[in-house]
């Protein structure tokens, strides 16, 4: 995968951000919401108030937000 390149510094879209084959894309976020909350364990979902601090969060590994 090429890094983008952006304000003269590169940068590699984090593992965790990508798509993969078991999790797809074009499930609804709310099926998506119901199987996170059928798993065993806390759910933890910190809240966002715009896209920087949801970019933040999704780059501090964190699979689900509100706003």
């Amino acid at each position: 995968m090429q890094p983008v390149q952006s304000f003269e510094c590169e940068y590699t879209i984090p593992a965790h951000l990508r798509h993969t084959a078991d999790e797809p894309l074009s499930a609804k976020a709310s099926t998506r919401l119901r199987q996170m909350l059928v798993r065993p364990g806390i759910v933890v979902a910190p809240g966002v108030c715009d896209g920087i601090s949801a970019r933040c969060a999704l780059e501090a590994g964190f699979d689900c937000l509100y706003q």
